[in-house]
């Protein structure tokens, strides 16, 4: 490797052609020449560095072209950002990382699709890359950050995204929820994992069977806190809150202020931040509704004309309870249309199936429970559909979960 010129100044290529000589091993030994180099090199950190951190023109341009930098997250987030297609941050992206950086409780009201995994995982990810080690002792691992979540799916959706958001970090992570072999998970356990992302349920399974220590949890993620009060999970919430330290950050994130969340924040939350993007309970504006009112016994025969008269081909269909779900896909698979269904009786393997076959395009009719509307990011789908609507429905709770994107029509059916 030929010798670079020393005539350089900070950020110029030649300060870097020394840096690329010192680090190159080609040479059997160190020769005097090559010495003295190393010697000038010391001499210009001593004189230059005062805390200038050193990188090359492509890692600054990198770090100043994506906007997620002026955030405050390092050149390692940001450049996993870059690889996955992150732009620019959201509304609740923006208002968030700030703040949760600082180590303030956030309370974030946020819709599904607006992007809020990115608003609680980044800054957290930011403040736990000190821990980041490629240690292999569990002791070295432990947890320091728990999400917990209403569904499996959204868990699973989480995992995946810290999964790549990690990837120049060595921070460890799982994801815990039923309908699984407790085996892996109790594996990732004991080996030690700084991320764990958790429905409640599964949780306390590993809680009783000490299978995680939680006694060094720095950040505590309520995702979806509506969804999960709702679903009756409040007790549960109450007691994992009461194991954890009570030195602590806690980020709750909910589609609504509602007073249940409002009291929620006020047991467990320390002067919590605030950041509301959407008003309270309001519509989606990228959902076209309409409602259309008909008789009980007539609602089957109307979603299958309107799926096949205007030629529909995903389609989401919301129903109240596990049976009119297997029954309204019954109908549907009868007249054959593609349709498969998703709650709590099915294995997480086959939800999994049907999740996927959606959202690649191959199934026509998905059907899950009402509780579970707000549980999956999706492409947009062309028509969202409810059926067995209770008599005090909200039209927004299901229009108000869509993800932004080609205008969907949301079709309630009182």
């Amino acid at each position: 490797m030929a010798v670079p010129n020393l005539n350089h100044h900070l950020g110029s290529p030649s300060f870097y052609g020394i840096m690329d000589y010192l680090t190159d091993c080609s040479a059997p030994h160190f020769s005097n020449r090559r010495i003295n180099i190393i010697l000038r090199f010391i001499h210009f950190r001593i004189r230059f560095s005062d805390g200038l951190s050193f990188k090359r023109p492509s890692e600054q341009k990198a770090t100043i072209m994506n906007p997620f930098s002026s955030l405050g997250l390092g050149s390692e987030l940001v450049s996993a950002l870059t690889d996955q297609g992150y732009e620019n941050p959201t509304p609740i992206q923006a208002a968030a990382i700030p703040k949760a950086l600082a180590g303030h409780d956030l309370l974030a009201a946020a819709q599904t699709g607006t992007g809020k995994t990115a608003a609680f995982m980044l800054p957290s990810l930011e403040r736990l890359k000190r821990y980041a080690t490629s240690s292999t002792s569990p002791a070295m691992h432990p947890v320091r950050m728990l999400v917990l979540t209403p569904t499996r799916e959204l868990a699973d959706q989480i995992d995946q995204n810290v999964q790549a958001y990690i990837k120049n970090l060595p921070l460890r992570h799982t994801v815990l929820f039923g309908g699984v072999n407790m085996d892996k998970q109790t594996a990732d356990l004991r080996a030690g994992c700084e991320i764990v992302v958790a429905t409640v349920g599964r949780l306390l399974d590993h809680v009783k069977q000490r299978n995680i220590n939680l006694n060094k949890v720095e950040i505590v993620v309520l995702d979806e806190a509506d969804r999960m009060l709702d679903m009756g999970f409040i007790d549960d919430i109450r007691k994992i809150m009461q194991m954890l330290p009570k030195q602590r950050q806690t980020l709750l994130f909910s589609a609504t202020f509602s007073p249940p969340i409002r009291k929620l924040a006020q047991d467990f939350m320390h002067t919590p931040e605030m950041v509301e993007v959407a008003a309270q309970n309001t519509t989606n504006a990228n959902v076209e509704q309409h409602i259309i009112a008909v008789d009980a016994l007539k609602k089957r025969n109307l979603l299958e004309r309107l799926i096949v008269d205007l030629h529909m081909n995903q389609v989401i269909v919301f129903c109240k309870t596990k049976q009119s779900v297997d029954q309204v896909t019954s109908d549907l698979v009868r007249r054959n249309i593609a349709a498969q269904s998703i709650h709590g009786d099915k294995s997480q393997q086959s939800r999994l199936e049907t999740l996927n076959a959606f959202k690649e395009g191959t199934l026509r009719v998905w059907l899950p429970l009402m509780l579970q509307r707000a549980a999956w990011i999706l492409p947009s789908c062309l028509l969202s559909s409810t059926t067995s609507c209770q008599p005090n429905l909200k039209t927004t709770s299901t229009a108000s979960d869509v993800p932004a994107g080609p205008v969907p029509t949301a079709l309630p059916f009182p």
